[in-house]
């Protein structure tokens, strides 16, 4: 008897160690930032527009943590340490390094799956969002400084990595689009690579990518937009684009491609009654 309570008290302490510990949103920033942020050019000569209510995650110097150290905001043209984000609780030091990462849908990342491998933690969207890959960049290896004395922070976003290639947004010209999800596109056939999670390394804030079956898009105003990681595609070639609504599947060809990815995301816009 003795020995069967002893094995079922192991065996409740192995759950209990397995179980994940929810991440602690109790720590908020107490200091203010002078933050200023670069914009993104496009491959046509766009840029990316910043919105109010935009967010960017940052980590301090070789922290590695499921919420981040920092979380700036866009509010009108301004960014600002937003003191109401959750974070991991840790005080920049008087200068350092630091990497930045932007989901163009501004999740809360304590929602996100952490694992652990190696020197690298990897925080990977609820299975159910996997397949809406929203637009993403990072900043690497820029450099901070904190004024203890007027608690400010200042910090510099000077240039930023864009890991989105390729954006389409489908206009609803004909107010025929769809207004349920899902509404996937393809490209040539297939769905290009899309993110759906982040790995946080010493140096670095990367995105984990996967190829999937139909691209879930998201809302935009009146267009629905699809955000594709890896492009493949050279100036001369034509890309198929496939949209499968709740009750169609409907092509539409973009001959020509023709902006040279390698040099900032490419933005394409299609009329949605031009999808036969």
């Amino acid at each position: 008897m003795k020995s069967k309570l002893l094995a079922i008290a192991a065996l409740m302490l192995a759950l209990v160690s397995c179980k994940k510990e929810p991440v602690s949103k109790n720590n908020y920033v107490d200091y203010d930032a002078d933050a200023k942020v670069i914009s993104v050019k496009c491959a046509d000569g766009s840029e990316y527009k910043w919105k109010t209510g935009d967010l960017i995650n940052v980590w301090f110097d070789s922290n590695k943590s499921q919420l981040p150290d920092l979380v700036l905001k866009c509010v009108g043209e301004n960014w600002i340490a937003d003191r109401n984000a959750p974070v991991s609780g840790a005080k920049p030091a008087e200068s350092g390094n630091f990497k930045a990462f932007h989901f163009s849908d501004n999740p809360d990342l304590s929602t996100f799956e952490p694992e652990i491998s190696g020197s690298s933690l990897y925080l990977r969207r609820p299975e159910a969002e996997v397949f809406a890959a929203p637009l993403i960049m990072d900043a690497r290896s820029q450099t901070y400084s904190f004024d203890a004395a007027s608690n400010v922070l200042s910090i510099e976003i000077k240039e930023w990595n864009l890991g989105t290639e390729l954006r389409l947004a489908v206009v609803n010209d004909d107010g025929l689009l769809s207004s349920s999800f899902p509404m996937k596109a393809m490209a040539n056939g297939r769905t290009l690579k899309c993110s759906y999670g982040i790995a946080i390394d010493d140096n670095y804030v990367l995105p984990l990518t996967g190829q999937h079956e139909g691209l879930l898009g998201f809302r935009e105003g009146g267009k629905v937009v699809f955000y594709f990681d890896d492009a493949y595609f050279s100036k001369s070639t034509d890309i198929e684009f496939t949209l499968i609504e709740e009750n169609s599947v409907r092509k539409y060809t973009l001959p020509s491609f023709k902006y040279d990815y390698s040099t900032g995301m490419v933005n394409v816009e299609v009329k949605h009654s031009d999808f036969k």
